[in-house]
Protein backbone atom coordinates (compact mmCIF):
# COMPACT_ATOMS: atom_id res chain seq x y z
CA UNK A 1 0.00 0.00 0.00
CA UNK A 2 1.42 3.14 -0.66
CA UNK A 3 2.90 5.56 1.87
CA UNK A 4 1.32 9.23 2.31
CA UNK A 5 2.47 11.96 5.14
CA UNK A 6 -0.80 14.14 4.25
CA UNK A 7 -1.17 17.63 5.84
CA UNK A 8 -4.74 18.88 5.85
CA UNK A 9 -5.07 23.01 5.78
CA UNK A 10 -8.31 24.35 6.29
CA UNK A 11 -7.41 27.82 4.73
CA UNK A 12 -7.96 30.19 7.73
CA UNK A 13 -4.18 30.26 8.15
CA UNK A 14 -3.58 32.07 4.40
CA UNK A 15 -6.81 33.07 2.85
CA UNK A 16 -8.87 34.66 6.07
CA UNK A 17 -5.70 36.99 6.87
CA UNK A 18 -6.66 40.60 6.99
CA UNK A 19 -2.80 41.49 5.57
CA UNK A 20 -2.29 42.05 2.33
CA UNK A 21 -2.07 38.59 0.50
CA UNK A 22 0.78 38.49 -2.60
CA UNK A 23 2.38 35.80 -4.03
CA UNK A 24 5.22 35.75 -1.76
CA UNK A 25 2.78 34.65 0.97
CA UNK A 26 1.62 31.89 -0.57
CA UNK A 27 4.93 30.51 -1.61
CA UNK A 28 5.88 30.73 1.86
CA UNK A 29 3.14 28.70 2.94
CA UNK A 30 4.32 26.38 0.37
CA UNK A 31 8.08 26.29 1.70
CA UNK A 32 7.18 26.06 5.42
CA UNK A 33 5.65 22.76 4.92
CA UNK A 34 8.32 19.72 4.96
CA UNK A 35 9.77 17.48 2.62
CA UNK A 36 8.55 14.37 4.13
CA UNK A 37 4.67 15.24 3.62
CA UNK A 38 4.11 13.61 0.46
CA UNK A 39 0.11 14.90 0.41
CA UNK A 40 -1.06 18.54 0.98
CA UNK A 41 -4.92 18.74 1.32
CA UNK A 42 -6.28 22.52 1.19
CA UNK A 43 -9.92 23.25 1.98
CA UNK A 44 -12.04 25.73 -0.62
CA UNK A 45 -14.94 26.39 1.92
CA UNK A 46 -14.93 28.34 4.88
CA UNK A 47 -18.29 27.26 6.46
CA UNK A 48 -21.01 27.70 3.79
CA UNK A 49 -18.61 30.24 1.73
CA UNK A 50 -15.67 29.82 -0.66
CA UNK A 51 -11.95 30.92 -1.08
CA UNK A 52 -11.92 30.80 -4.57
CA UNK A 53 -13.95 32.82 -7.47
CA UNK A 54 -16.53 30.16 -7.86
CA UNK A 55 -19.40 29.49 -10.02
CA UNK A 56 -21.77 27.90 -7.73
CA UNK A 57 -22.30 29.45 -4.01
CA UNK A 58 -21.00 32.07 -3.00
CA UNK A 59 -17.26 34.00 -2.06
CA UNK A 60 -16.42 34.39 1.57
CA UNK A 61 -17.47 38.43 1.99
CA UNK A 62 -15.02 41.54 1.66
CA UNK A 63 -15.29 41.90 5.42
CA UNK A 64 -13.70 38.65 6.68
CA UNK A 65 -11.51 37.99 4.04
CA UNK A 66 -10.61 41.62 2.47
CA UNK A 67 -7.08 40.68 1.05
CA UNK A 68 -8.87 37.80 -0.92
CA UNK A 69 -11.25 40.00 -2.39
CA UNK A 70 -8.90 42.52 -3.64
CA UNK A 71 -6.91 40.09 -5.14
CA UNK A 72 -10.37 39.09 -7.14
CA UNK A 73 -10.56 42.51 -8.06
CA UNK A 74 -6.93 42.35 -9.42
CA UNK A 75 -8.26 39.22 -11.67
CA UNK A 76 -6.11 36.78 -8.95
CA UNK A 77 -7.01 33.84 -7.89
CA UNK A 78 -4.68 32.72 -4.44
CA UNK A 79 -6.52 29.52 -4.14
CA UNK A 80 -5.41 28.52 -7.35
CA UNK A 81 -1.85 29.88 -6.99
CA UNK A 82 -1.72 27.95 -4.37
CA UNK A 83 -2.69 24.45 -5.85
CA UNK A 84 0.23 25.40 -8.13
CA UNK A 85 2.73 26.38 -6.32
CA UNK A 86 2.08 23.35 -3.58
CA UNK A 87 2.12 20.75 -7.53
CA UNK A 88 5.62 22.51 -8.74
CA UNK A 89 7.03 21.95 -5.02
CA UNK A 90 6.48 18.21 -5.65
CA UNK A 91 3.41 17.80 -3.44
CA UNK A 92 0.48 15.70 -4.24
CA UNK A 93 -2.07 17.71 -4.16
CA UNK A 94 -5.79 17.57 -3.27
CA UNK A 95 -8.56 19.78 -2.69
CA UNK A 96 -10.49 18.43 0.58
CA UNK A 97 -14.30 19.43 0.41
CA UNK A 98 -16.02 19.61 3.99
CA UNK A 99 -19.65 18.01 3.51
CA UNK A 100 -21.32 20.25 6.29
CA UNK A 101 -19.39 23.19 7.71
CA UNK A 102 -21.97 23.79 10.44
CA UNK A 103 -20.19 26.32 12.64
CA UNK A 104 -22.33 29.00 14.17
CA UNK A 105 -24.85 27.42 11.80
CA UNK A 106 -28.00 28.85 14.50
CA UNK A 107 -27.43 32.04 13.55
CA UNK A 108 -28.73 33.09 10.37
CA UNK A 109 -27.07 36.33 10.06
CA UNK A 110 -23.68 34.87 10.42
CA UNK A 111 -20.71 35.59 7.75
CA UNK A 112 -20.43 32.14 6.78
CA UNK A 113 -24.57 31.05 5.99
CA UNK A 114 -24.88 30.52 2.14
CA UNK A 115 -27.82 31.52 0.40
CA UNK A 116 -28.80 27.73 -0.08
CA UNK A 117 -28.69 27.29 3.15
CA UNK A 118 -30.92 30.36 3.83
CA UNK A 119 -32.88 30.06 1.20
CA UNK A 120 -34.21 26.16 2.49
CA UNK A 121 -34.31 25.41 5.82
CA UNK A 122 -36.43 22.59 5.22
CA UNK A 123 -32.88 20.84 4.09
CA UNK A 124 -31.43 20.98 7.59
CA UNK A 125 -31.09 17.54 9.18
CA UNK A 126 -33.25 18.08 12.41
CA UNK A 127 -35.83 20.23 10.66
CA UNK A 128 -38.07 19.45 14.03
CA UNK A 129 -35.24 20.39 16.38
CA UNK A 130 -34.80 23.67 14.81
CA UNK A 131 -38.14 24.52 15.35
CA UNK A 132 -38.37 23.20 18.92
CA UNK A 133 -35.53 25.64 20.22
CA UNK A 134 -33.70 21.91 20.63
CA UNK A 135 -31.17 22.18 17.91
CA UNK A 136 -27.29 22.41 18.16
CA UNK A 137 -24.87 23.62 15.30
CA UNK A 138 -25.12 19.85 13.74
CA UNK A 139 -29.45 19.93 13.45
CA UNK A 140 -28.47 22.59 10.59
CA UNK A 141 -26.31 20.25 8.92
CA UNK A 142 -27.54 19.70 5.15
CA UNK A 143 -29.61 16.61 4.59
CA UNK A 144 -27.93 14.37 1.66
CA UNK A 145 -31.29 12.60 1.43
CA UNK A 146 -32.43 15.22 -0.20
CA UNK A 147 -31.65 15.33 -4.01
CA UNK A 148 -31.38 18.96 -4.30
CA UNK A 149 -28.57 18.60 -1.55
CA UNK A 150 -26.98 16.41 -3.58
CA UNK A 151 -27.08 18.26 -6.46
CA UNK A 152 -26.19 21.57 -4.93
CA UNK A 153 -23.32 19.99 -3.72
CA UNK A 154 -22.13 17.90 -6.82
CA UNK A 155 -21.95 21.18 -8.75
CA UNK A 156 -19.89 23.13 -6.24
CA UNK A 157 -17.41 20.12 -6.97
CA UNK A 158 -17.26 20.03 -10.02
CA UNK A 159 -17.20 23.67 -10.40
CA UNK A 160 -13.61 22.79 -8.63
CA UNK A 161 -12.55 19.72 -10.07
CA UNK A 162 -13.41 21.45 -13.92
CA UNK A 163 -11.54 24.74 -12.28
CA UNK A 164 -7.79 23.25 -10.73
CA UNK A 165 -6.43 19.96 -12.19
CA UNK A 166 -5.34 18.67 -8.67
CA UNK A 167 -4.31 14.80 -8.64
CA UNK A 168 -7.45 14.38 -5.97
CA UNK A 169 -10.33 15.36 -3.99
CA UNK A 170 -11.10 14.35 -0.58
CA UNK A 171 -14.45 14.31 0.39
CA UNK A 172 -14.47 15.04 4.29
CA UNK A 173 -17.45 13.61 6.25
CA UNK A 174 -16.47 14.61 9.83
CA UNK A 175 -16.66 18.21 9.24
CA UNK A 176 -19.47 18.16 10.73
CA UNK A 177 -20.29 14.41 10.93
CA UNK A 178 -24.04 14.32 10.54
CA UNK A 179 -25.42 14.17 7.06
CA UNK A 180 -28.92 12.30 6.90
CA UNK A 181 -32.41 13.15 8.96
CA UNK A 182 -33.90 10.25 11.08
CA UNK A 183 -32.16 6.53 10.95
CA UNK A 184 -28.86 7.58 8.69
CA UNK A 185 -28.32 3.66 8.07
CA UNK A 186 -31.92 3.47 6.64
CA UNK A 187 -30.38 6.01 3.73
CA UNK A 188 -27.16 5.33 3.39
CA UNK A 189 -27.85 4.68 0.14
CA UNK A 190 -28.29 8.35 -0.47
CA UNK A 191 -24.36 8.97 0.44
CA UNK A 192 -23.28 6.04 -1.63
CA UNK A 193 -24.86 7.55 -4.41
CA UNK A 194 -23.40 10.94 -3.84
CA UNK A 195 -20.19 9.42 -3.87
CA UNK A 196 -20.51 7.70 -6.87
CA UNK A 197 -21.49 10.59 -8.47
CA UNK A 198 -18.52 12.48 -7.32
CA UNK A 199 -16.50 9.60 -8.65
CA UNK A 200 -18.26 9.56 -11.89
CA UNK A 201 -17.71 13.13 -12.61
CA UNK A 202 -13.84 13.03 -11.45
CA UNK A 203 -13.63 10.13 -13.85
CA UNK A 204 -14.93 11.76 -17.03
CA UNK A 205 -13.21 15.02 -16.38
CA UNK A 206 -9.93 12.98 -15.70
CA UNK A 207 -10.35 11.10 -18.81
CA UNK A 208 -10.91 14.25 -20.80
CA UNK A 209 -7.39 15.24 -19.26
CA UNK A 210 -5.63 12.05 -20.01
CA UNK A 211 -5.30 11.25 -16.16
CA UNK A 212 -6.97 9.70 -12.96
CA UNK A 213 -8.24 12.10 -10.24
CA UNK A 214 -8.15 10.23 -6.77
CA UNK A 215 -11.04 10.14 -4.23
CA UNK A 216 -10.79 10.37 -0.70
CA UNK A 217 -12.88 10.21 2.46
CA UNK A 218 -12.57 11.21 6.18
CA UNK A 219 -14.74 8.75 8.18
CA UNK A 220 -14.95 8.18 11.48
CA UNK A 221 -12.48 5.81 13.69
CA UNK A 222 -14.97 3.11 13.96
CA UNK A 223 -16.81 0.96 12.07
CA UNK A 224 -20.11 1.28 14.34
CA UNK A 225 -19.55 5.34 13.86
CA UNK A 226 -19.46 4.53 10.54
CA UNK A 227 -22.69 3.02 10.21
CA UNK A 228 -24.07 5.51 12.75
CA UNK A 229 -23.31 8.12 9.77
CA UNK A 230 -24.89 6.17 6.92
CA UNK A 231 -21.62 5.58 5.40
CA UNK A 232 -21.39 2.19 3.92
CA UNK A 233 -17.91 1.37 3.55
CA UNK A 234 -18.11 -2.08 1.52
CA UNK A 235 -19.92 -0.34 -1.15
CA UNK A 236 -17.75 2.90 -1.50
CA UNK A 237 -14.54 0.32 -1.42
CA UNK A 238 -15.44 0.27 -5.20
CA UNK A 239 -16.11 4.38 -5.21
CA UNK A 240 -12.60 5.69 -3.22
CA UNK A 241 -8.59 5.19 -3.63
CA UNK A 242 -7.79 5.41 -0.13
CA UNK A 243 -9.98 6.17 3.04
CA UNK A 244 -8.78 8.49 6.51
CA UNK A 245 -10.55 7.01 10.01
CA UNK A 246 -10.37 10.55 12.03
CA UNK A 247 -12.17 11.72 14.87
CA UNK A 248 -14.33 14.56 14.96
CA UNK A 249 -11.66 17.29 16.29
CA UNK A 250 -9.41 15.08 19.01
CA UNK A 251 -7.35 12.50 18.15
CA UNK A 252 -7.62 8.70 18.83
CA UNK A 253 -4.79 6.05 19.76
CA UNK A 254 -7.06 3.13 19.52
CA UNK A 255 -8.24 3.31 15.21
CA UNK A 256 -8.68 -0.85 14.35
CA UNK A 257 -7.23 -0.68 10.81
CA UNK A 258 -7.60 -4.49 9.94
CA UNK A 259 -11.44 -4.11 10.76
CA UNK A 260 -11.41 -1.28 7.71
CA UNK A 261 -9.36 -3.63 5.57
CA UNK A 262 -11.68 -6.43 6.21
CA UNK A 263 -14.78 -3.89 5.25
CA UNK A 264 -12.89 -3.02 2.23
CA UNK A 265 -11.38 -6.03 1.02
CA UNK A 266 -13.62 -6.23 -2.37
CA UNK A 267 -10.93 -3.00 -3.40
CA UNK A 268 -7.79 -2.85 -0.96
CA UNK A 269 -7.00 0.34 -0.53
CA UNK A 270 -4.27 2.28 1.75
CA UNK A 271 -5.72 3.69 5.04
CA UNK A 272 -4.51 6.41 6.91
CA UNK A 273 -4.51 7.37 10.12
CA UNK A 274 -6.20 10.92 10.71
CA UNK A 275 -6.06 13.18 14.04
CA UNK A 276 -7.01 16.83 14.34
CA UNK A 277 -5.30 19.63 16.01
CA UNK A 278 -5.45 18.35 19.86
CA UNK A 279 -5.60 15.80 22.19
CA UNK A 280 -8.04 15.78 25.23
CA UNK A 281 -9.05 19.74 24.68
CA UNK A 282 -5.31 20.44 24.65
CA UNK A 283 -2.92 21.65 21.39
CA UNK A 284 -0.90 18.72 20.25
CA UNK A 285 2.62 18.88 21.23
CA UNK A 286 5.74 17.19 19.46
CA UNK A 287 5.87 14.92 21.77
CA UNK A 288 2.18 14.12 21.53
CA UNK A 289 2.95 14.07 17.84
CA UNK A 290 5.33 11.40 17.98
CA UNK A 291 3.20 9.41 20.59
CA UNK A 292 0.24 9.28 18.33
CA UNK A 293 2.14 8.81 14.72
CA UNK A 294 4.31 5.77 16.59
CA UNK A 295 1.25 4.30 18.06
CA UNK A 296 -0.55 4.36 14.65
CA UNK A 297 2.27 2.92 12.56
CA UNK A 298 2.11 -0.13 15.42
CA UNK A 299 -2.18 -0.82 14.88
CA UNK A 300 -1.18 -0.51 11.08
CA UNK A 301 -2.01 2.44 9.39
CA UNK A 302 -0.75 2.88 5.69
CA UNK A 303 0.18 6.74 6.92
CA UNK A 304 -0.94 9.93 8.44
CA UNK A 305 -3.21 12.61 7.64
CA UNK A 306 -3.00 15.75 10.13
CA UNK A 307 -6.10 18.06 10.15
CA UNK A 308 -5.84 21.70 10.36
CA UNK A 309 -1.98 21.87 11.78
CA UNK A 310 -1.35 24.69 9.97
CA UNK A 311 -4.33 26.58 11.09
CA UNK A 312 -3.99 26.37 14.86
CA UNK A 313 -0.40 27.04 14.21
CA UNK A 314 -1.27 30.72 12.82
CA UNK A 315 -1.24 31.92 16.29
CA UNK A 316 1.71 31.89 16.33
CA UNK A 317 4.79 34.00 14.54
CA UNK A 318 6.01 31.12 12.77
CA UNK A 319 4.62 28.16 12.32
CA UNK A 320 6.74 25.32 14.21
CA UNK A 321 6.28 22.59 11.15
CA UNK A 322 9.87 21.05 12.59
CA UNK A 323 7.34 19.55 15.45
CA UNK A 324 5.75 17.15 12.29
CA UNK A 325 8.71 17.17 10.35
CA UNK A 326 10.12 13.27 11.31
CA UNK A 327 6.73 11.53 11.57
CA UNK A 328 7.10 9.95 8.29
CA UNK A 329 9.50 7.52 9.53
CA UNK A 330 9.65 5.20 12.60
CA UNK A 331 13.00 5.19 12.95
CA UNK A 332 13.21 8.96 13.01
CA UNK A 333 11.09 9.29 16.00
CA UNK A 334 10.98 6.46 18.11
CA UNK A 335 13.69 6.83 20.65
CA UNK A 336 12.94 10.63 21.20
CA UNK A 337 10.87 12.07 24.25
CA UNK A 338 7.22 11.26 23.40
CA UNK A 339 3.95 11.65 25.57
CA UNK A 340 1.08 9.15 25.79
CA UNK A 341 -2.20 10.22 27.05
CA UNK A 342 -5.98 8.37 27.34
CA UNK A 343 -7.99 10.37 25.32
CA UNK A 344 -11.25 12.44 27.52
CA UNK A 345 -14.48 12.88 26.01
CA UNK A 346 -13.36 16.63 25.15
CA UNK A 347 -14.51 17.45 21.15
CA UNK A 348 -16.11 14.19 20.91
CA UNK A 349 -19.09 13.70 18.91
CA UNK A 350 -21.46 11.12 20.42
CA UNK A 351 -22.01 7.63 18.94
CA UNK A 352 -20.01 8.75 15.75
CA UNK A 353 -16.76 9.17 17.49
CA UNK A 354 -15.43 6.23 19.46
CA UNK A 355 -16.32 6.41 23.38
CA UNK A 356 -13.13 7.30 25.00
CA UNK A 357 -11.51 5.83 28.67
CA UNK A 358 -11.57 8.94 30.60
CA UNK A 359 -13.18 11.10 32.43
CA UNK A 360 -13.72 7.58 34.99
CA UNK A 361 -15.98 8.36 38.00
CA UNK A 362 -14.88 6.09 41.17
CA UNK A 363 -16.75 5.99 44.12
CA UNK A 364 -15.15 6.00 47.45
CA UNK A 365 -13.50 2.49 48.00
CA UNK A 366 -14.02 1.20 44.79
CA UNK A 367 -11.39 1.07 41.84
CA UNK A 368 -11.01 1.75 38.57
CA UNK A 369 -9.07 -0.38 36.06
CA UNK A 370 -7.76 0.98 32.74
CA UNK A 371 -5.56 -0.45 30.11
CA UNK A 372 -2.53 1.62 28.61
CA UNK A 373 -1.17 0.88 25.40
CA UNK A 374 2.43 1.67 24.44
CA UNK A 375 3.81 0.82 20.75
CA UNK A 376 6.35 -2.11 20.90
CA UNK A 377 8.86 0.34 19.28
CA UNK A 378 8.50 2.67 22.56
CA UNK A 379 9.02 0.15 25.36
CA UNK A 380 12.33 0.15 26.82
CA UNK A 381 12.73 4.15 27.51
CA UNK A 382 15.66 5.39 30.02
CA UNK A 383 12.78 7.32 32.19
CA UNK A 384 9.25 6.92 32.48
CA UNK A 385 6.16 9.41 34.15
CA UNK A 386 2.59 8.84 34.87
CA UNK A 387 0.89 12.28 35.63
CA UNK A 388 -3.09 12.03 37.05
CA UNK A 389 -5.63 14.51 37.43
CA UNK A 390 -8.18 14.07 40.20
CA UNK A 391 -9.44 15.39 43.51
CA UNK A 392 -9.22 12.73 46.25
CA UNK A 393 -6.52 10.12 47.76
CA UNK A 394 -6.14 7.14 45.86
CA UNK A 395 -3.56 4.51 45.02
CA UNK A 396 -2.44 4.03 41.55
CA UNK A 397 -1.08 0.63 40.52
CA UNK A 398 0.80 -0.49 37.10
CA UNK A 399 0.87 -3.71 35.94
CA UNK A 400 -0.01 -5.12 39.23
CA UNK A 401 2.79 -2.94 40.80
CA UNK A 402 1.92 -0.21 43.62
CA UNK A 403 3.39 3.67 42.33
CA UNK A 404 4.42 5.26 45.61
CA UNK A 405 5.80 8.63 46.49
CA UNK A 406 3.77 10.53 43.95
CA UNK A 407 4.75 14.19 43.55
CA UNK A 408 2.50 17.03 43.49
CA UNK A 409 3.26 18.98 40.54
CA UNK A 410 2.25 22.93 39.67
CA UNK A 411 0.67 21.81 36.26
CA UNK A 412 -0.93 19.13 34.55
CA UNK A 413 1.24 18.86 32.00
CA UNK A 414 4.80 16.62 31.65
CA UNK A 415 5.88 18.59 28.69
CA UNK A 416 5.36 22.04 27.20
CA UNK A 417 2.37 23.27 25.23
CA UNK A 418 0.63 25.84 23.19
CA UNK A 419 -1.51 27.65 25.60
CA UNK A 420 -4.41 30.11 25.21
CA UNK A 421 -6.99 31.17 27.66
CA UNK A 422 -9.44 28.91 26.28
CA UNK A 423 -7.14 25.93 27.07
CA UNK A 424 -5.96 27.47 30.13
CA UNK A 425 -9.86 27.35 31.13
CA UNK A 426 -9.79 23.53 30.56
CA UNK A 427 -6.40 22.50 32.31
CA UNK A 428 -7.05 20.80 35.29
CA UNK A 429 -6.36 22.45 39.31
CA UNK A 430 -2.46 22.46 40.00
CA UNK A 431 -3.40 20.49 43.75
CA UNK A 432 -4.72 17.51 41.19
CA UNK A 433 -2.19 16.84 39.52
CA UNK A 434 0.69 14.50 40.49
CA UNK A 435 2.72 12.69 38.77
CA UNK A 436 4.45 8.87 39.54
CA UNK A 437 7.94 7.66 38.40
CA UNK A 438 8.32 3.92 37.24
CA UNK A 439 10.67 1.63 36.20
CA UNK A 440 10.56 1.66 32.01
CA UNK A 441 11.42 -2.33 32.88
CA UNK A 442 7.86 -2.94 34.04
CA UNK A 443 6.00 -1.09 31.46
CA UNK A 444 5.06 -3.42 28.57
CA UNK A 445 3.00 -2.91 25.49
CA UNK A 446 -0.61 -3.55 26.96
CA UNK A 447 -0.69 -1.97 30.46
CA UNK A 448 -3.40 -2.69 33.03
CA UNK A 449 -4.09 0.45 35.31
CA UNK A 450 -5.76 0.17 38.03
CA UNK A 451 -6.95 3.27 40.92
CA UNK A 452 -8.14 2.68 43.93
CA UNK A 453 -10.44 5.46 45.43
CA UNK A 454 -9.05 5.40 49.18
CA UNK A 455 -10.77 8.51 50.15
CA UNK A 456 -14.42 9.44 51.49
CA UNK A 457 -16.01 11.04 48.48
CA UNK A 458 -16.09 9.90 44.68
CA UNK A 459 -13.69 11.05 42.58
CA UNK A 460 -13.32 11.43 38.67
CA UNK A 461 -9.86 10.78 36.70
CA UNK A 462 -9.87 13.46 34.39
CA UNK A 463 -6.00 13.29 32.77
CA UNK A 464 -3.88 10.44 32.48
CA UNK A 465 -0.76 11.07 30.78
CA UNK A 466 2.84 8.85 30.50
CA UNK A 467 6.05 10.71 29.47
CA UNK A 468 8.81 8.52 28.14
CA UNK A 469 12.28 9.82 27.50
CA UNK A 470 15.40 7.89 25.78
Amino acid sequence: MKKRFIIDNDGTNIFMLKDPLNDEDIDWAVKQCPRSVTTYMVCPNAIGKFYYPCSVGETISREIAPSLIEAFDRGEDPFGKFLQMLMQSGKETFITYRMNDAHNANEPDHWGASEFKRKHPEFAVDVDAIKNNRADWMSYCLDYSQQAVQDYILSSITDLASRYDVDGFQLDWMRFPRHLSGDSWSKRDALTNFVASVRSMLDEIGNNRGKKILLSARVPTWLEGCKRLGIDLAEWAKLLDFVTPAPFLSCDYNIDFDSFRKVLSANPMPIYAGTDMNHSGRCHTRESYRAWALTMYARGADGLNLFNFPCWTEYLAEQPYDWIADLDDIEKIKDKPALYTLINNFYRVANIDQPTPLPVNIESGKSAKLNFYIPESALLSSRALFLIASSGDFAFSVNGNELIFPKKVASGNIFLMFTDQDTLNREPKANQCRTYAISPEKLKSNNSLEILNKSSENITISRLDLGLWY
